[in-house]
């Protein structure tokens, strides 16, 4: 994964966007169209002369001004809620994550794979890869955003399965999804790719500021969401086993009453890899 550009803080990012403004005609009306009110975001999300990257750095232009202390910080302090409630229980993104997947539009029948890496003590990773058909604008804004809703409405538009219970979202992108910024680590880069999109949320610049990345690997047709966890403050050999409580692995009964799958309605197995120095561990589990 690289980056378009290097950058270690918030300051040097906000001067990266306001060269992009300065420079692009499309982003700098687009930015002026909702910095003048943000309804206006339908108007930015249909505009098919903004390329992917256009967008992202569109909406980056705007989430940044509300972490200016001037415009009252109203990004530092969601950030500082969001730790309040997750910090005793960052794993908990994990059920975010799996109910932002079961919300997906599906084409094919739902699969999805999770590989934690643990070869890179320093810098281990959990990627979740799913066979959705991709992000929209609209996801692309609510993931972006700490009060807005999975998308933009509470339906699904691909729907195989009868009845009213499949049809309707479990998942939000909002505070729930930002859960994974609480875990105890350095930094947490949350990497995102789908449907053309290529970009990041990197804890220290801003847990809503998206950052365009070049990452030909996966700019397939699946999703990817790579959690990077920049030194963590606790064992990487724990991730694996926590995963296992998770879904229940080594208390079947368990899983009736706390799996991740009570709450999912397409999602029906899901595949956990663990990448070591000595080879790999893994279970596929299901309800």
């Amino acid at each position: 994964m690289s980056d378009v550009f290097l950058l270690s803080t918030r300051e040097e990012y906000k001067k990266y966007l306001k060269q992009v403004r300065d420079n692009n005609s499309k982003v700098r009306e687009a930015y002026a169209y909702l910095i003048d009110d943000d309804t206006n975001i339908d108007r930015v999300m249909h505009d098919e002369k903004l390329s992917q990257q256009e967008f992202v750095e569109v909406i980056a232009s705007c989430r940044q001004t509300s972490y200016n202390k001037a415009a009252g910080g109203g990004n530092t302090a969601a950030e500082n809620e969001t730790d309040r409630l997750y910090t005793k229980n960052a794993w908990k993104f994990v059920e975010e994550f799996l109910q932002n997947a079961d919300d997906c539009n599906y084409s094919s029948e739902p699969q999805i794979d999770i590989t934690i890496d643990e070869k890179d003590g320093r810098h281990p990773s959990i990627e979740f890869c799913y066979n959705e058909d991709g992000f929209s604008r609209e996801d692309i804004w609510a993931i972006t955003a700490f009060s807005e809703s999975t998308k933009v409405n509470d339906t699904v538009e691909k729907q195989k399965e009868e009845g009213v219970f499949y049809k309707e979202k479990t998942g939000r992108k909002g505070k729930g999804f930002k859960a994974v910024f609480s875990l105890d680590a350095e930094n947490v880069i949350v990497h995102i790719r789908s449907n053309g999109f290529s970009f990041k949320l990197d804890n220290k610049i801003g847990r809503i500021l998206p950052i365009w990345e070049n990452d030909p690997e996966r700019m397939d047709k699946k999703t990817h969401v790579i959690v990077e966890l920049v030194s963590p403050q606790f064992s990487i050999k724990e991730i694996y086993p926590e995963f296992r409580r998770l879904f229940c692995i080594d208390d079947r009964e368990g899983m009736f009453a706390h799996s991740p799958f009570l709450f999912m309605h397409r999602l029906k197995n899901i595949h956990v890899v663990r990448i070591h120095e000595n080879g790999e561990d893994e279970f596929i589990t299901g309800y």
